[in-house]
């Protein structure tokens, strides 16, 4: 069985702030700037898990009617998929650390994520603001995400 994943952006209504984790696991992320998510459980579905893990990560109680998906894509692992959530609150910015992974609300600056985001994290944050893209691929990761 394919494990699949969550991963949210929960942006101000504004727009202008996005509450990001800053990763320490898995290797290949460690230090750098990513939606909150994690793995979905067994007999849990995507709307689940995102709710429960954005709560456990940051502190914040959202719910399943909130959040909306806006991609899906695969995994270096070939049965497996990321489903992307986006969500727009301004209770967000009552967020903070609640594990061992650093917590940041940050404003919406594309170099910064460029910078100390995961590679394909500026493509992610442009599809979940503008509902007009129906695709984004990334050049650098060699994937697209689709609404």
């Amino acid at each position: 069985m394919s494990q699949n994943y969550v991963v949210g952006f929960a942006f101000t209504e504004d727009r202008s702030q996005v509450v990001l984790i800053r990763k320490n696991r898995p290797e290949w992320q460690v230090g750098k700037l990513n939606g909150v998510g994690g793995a979905i459980s067994p007999n849990e579905d995507g709307i689940s898990c995102i709710v429960r893990e954005f709560q456990e990560e940051t502190g914040v109680i959202t719910h399943d009617q909130e959040w909306e998906c806006f991609a899906v894509s695969p995994t270096l692992k070939s049965d497996s998929k990321i489903f992307y959530y986006k969500l727009f609150n301004d209770n967000i910015l009552t967020a903070d650390t609640r594990t061992d992974e650093e917590v940041v609300i940050a404003a919406v600056e594309f170099d910064r994520f460029d910078t100390e985001g995961l590679s394909d994290l500026s493509d992610l944050i442009r599809l979940a603001l503008d509902p007009t893209l129906e695709e984004i691929s990334s050049k650098k990761r060699n994937k697209a995400y689709i609404h």
